[in-house]
């Protein structure tokens, strides 16, 4: 018997055998399969009706939401048109400090580590506070990256882009992905409407956790601010940056009027579920078939 769940994606590209590390994308031939898919077996409805179910105590087996995170440009080039073919609606959680920018942060850092030729035994990176030293051990590329993914994480995004940037020059490797850009503002307020609907997703992308609390609401209210300048609406739905949250990170989110929050604990739904910590279960690059299956999975059912 199936379960609820909300579905989490983010960049719909073609890799074309380029490294990706978090699994963070898929095919457009692989999401229209998916889709295909979901919508002849499942009831898709926006996560506002499934959260809405949930405060009622009863949520239907069949409900599927689809979400995606951080804001790719492809979004709207490839996912809209393919998520309108099939009357899907899906919600995007964006974050804003990225609109206009030519990469994120995350896939110029796993661009470095992961392509640069040679990768030299050890970064050493003095930024105003402190210096960080990075040792690359072995030939597991993406353990060294994410090795350093999880501190630099944590930085300031100032002396994040400034870590990365200097990395990248002292390996000779600039260049962005034109295929991974965020959208531009102009392309944000384009996706916006009728079968996507834009939430929150913080301005920076920091692991709130790390922060105060007055860091953690100026990181809230700054991107929902923006959004709803942007979009000419309230902004009532979020997704926390790579999941993380605590009691404290809660307590942000509900101050600010937020009536649905989304994490990435992979499961289904349940009606007792809290709305503002919902679980989603990210797709990985599958086919409609894969993805089926995979829902059925003892891993989230069992």
């Amino acid at each position: 018997m199936p379960l609820p769940i909300i579905l989490m994606y983010h960049s719909v590209d073609d890799r074309n055998g380029r490294s990706d590390v978090w699994g963070n994308s898929v095919s457009p031939g692989n999401f229209a399969s998916q889709i295909e898919a979901l919508v002849s077996e499942r009831t898709v409805v926006p996560v506002e009706e499934l959260t809405r179910c949930v405060r009622a105590g009863r949520v239907p087996g069949t409900y599927a939401a689809i979400t995606f995170d951080d804001g790719y440009a492809n979004n709207l080039a490839f996912a809209k048109p393919i998520l309108e073919q099939y009357g899907a609606p899906a919600t995007l959680f964006l974050m804003t400090s990225t609109l206009d920018r030519p990469g994120f942060w995350w896939d110029r850092l796993e661009h470095i580590v992961l392509e640069a030729e040679p990768l030299p035994a050890k970064f050493c990176i003095t930024l105003p506070d402190q210096t960080l030293e990075f040792t690359v051990e072995g030939d597991d590329r993406a353990q060294t990256m994410i090795a350093i993914w999880r501190r630099v994480r944590l930085l300031d995004p100032d002396h994040r882009d400034m870590a990365i940037a200097h990395m990248g020059n002292m390996v000779g490797v600039q260049s962005e992905n034109p295929a991974l850009r965020p959208l531009t503002t102009r392309e944000a307020q384009q996706l916006d409407g009728g079968i996507f609907s834009v939430g929150a997703h913080t301005h920076s992308h920091p692991s709130l956790p790390a922060l105060s609390p007055p860091e953690q609401k100026r990181e809230i209210v700054d991107n929902m601010a923006i959004c709803e300048r942007l979009l000419n609406r309230p902004i009532t739905k979020f997704a926390y940056p790579f999941g993380d949250y605590d009691d404290r990170v809660r307590a942000s989110v509900a101050e600010t009027g937020l009536a649905l929050a989304c994490t990435t604990v992979p499961r289904p739904v349940q009606s007792g579920d809290d709305c503002l910590a919902l679980p989603r279960i990210q797709a990985g690059n599958w086919t409609g078939d894969q993805l089926i299956r995979s829902l059925g999975a003892e891993t989230y059912y069992g």
